[in-house]
């Protein structure tokens, strides 16, 4: 919009805009409507936002792309999403772990989830400390808020209870 300079691509891009800001929400609530229609989806939505720094949209995102979520393992959950560390060692050569793979929609919802929780979650600020504290890069601090982010939510609807066993306040 800043670099239109002639008016009528000025409006004709603010119709636009505007349309299109009208029909996400209009999917916004067909998206909360859906979950509020069905009382599973519900209580899963619940227990999934009950972690301080995930709201309505992570929870959605979660339910939709990861459905086998709190049938899962730890490992597997934080996998699924492409958040589990492997080891690419060929031969004698060592270095560093990366993540990679998984579903990349349910991946970026936990990235803006994970900054949320830095921010909001105390217990989630003292774990970025202490990662800080031993040299971690700043990505690999919010790629370790994503692990725990994904294994919290898998292990909350595993048990079906928003308890704040999981390390991470609620």
């Amino acid at each position: 919009m800043e670099h239109a300079k002639i008016r009528v691509i000025r409006l004709s891009l603010q119709r636009h805009v505007r349309s299109m800001s009208r029909e996400m929400d209009d999917l916004g609530k067909r998206i909360e409507d859906l979950i509020a229609a069905t009382p599973a989806s519900r209580h899963k939505s619940r227990l999934i936002q009950s972690t301080k720094g995930i709201g309505p949209k992570t929870a959605a995102a979660s339910l939709a792309y990861v459905p086998e979520l709190g049938d899962l393992t730890k490992g597997e959950a934080a996998s699924i999403v492409g958040l589990a560390p492997f080891a690419r060692h060929p031969g004698t050569l060592r270095g560093h772990r990366h993540v990679s793979g998984g579903r990349r929609d349910a991946h970026a919802s936990l990235y803006m989830a994970a900054l949320s929780a830095l921010r909001s979650n105390p217990a989630f600020r003292g774990f970025a400390a202490r990662l800080k504290a031993r040299g971690k890069p700043a990505k690999a601090v919010i790629t370790a808020i994503m692990r725990k982010l994904i294994v919290i939510m898998n292990a909350k609807l595993k048990d079906g209870q928003a308890s704040n066993r999981y390390g991470a306040a609620t």
